[in-house]
């Protein structure tokens, strides 16, 4: 994989790069690891700064306009919650999912 895929595996956090011919860093081509942090061996790494994905946060936006006036279907608090729940932000994953069932 290429970093500049490196969002597209959303379980690894830290990259080992293992080609860098490529005089743009995004065409480097790294493998994902299961480490959760740096390790202590020289090598080059990529890590995930944070687990905030563009999409998702511009989605969310989305959503919460369309509920503030008025959804028009009960499945926008749905998919707010598992929104919410990609980004780690569990309070407000269940306060939406607990609107969504209360709409059923």
């Amino acid at each position: 994989m290429k970093v500049k895929d490196l969002f597209s595996d959303l379980q690894t956090k830290v990259f080992v790069v293992t080609n860098q011919d490529d005089e743009n860093e995004l065409n480097w081509i790294i493998e994902p690891t299961t480490f959760e942090l740096i390790p202590e061996e020289e090598n080059f790494y990529f890590v995930k700064a944070c687990r905030i994905f563009p999409n998702h946060i511009a989605a969310i936006e989305a959503f919460k306009i369309s509920e503030a006036y008025g959804s028009s279907s009960h499945y926008i608090y749905l998919e707010l919650s598992n929104l919410y729940k990609r980004l780690g932000q569990m309070d407000e994953s269940i306060k939406y999912e607990e609107k969504f069932k209360m709409e059923e």
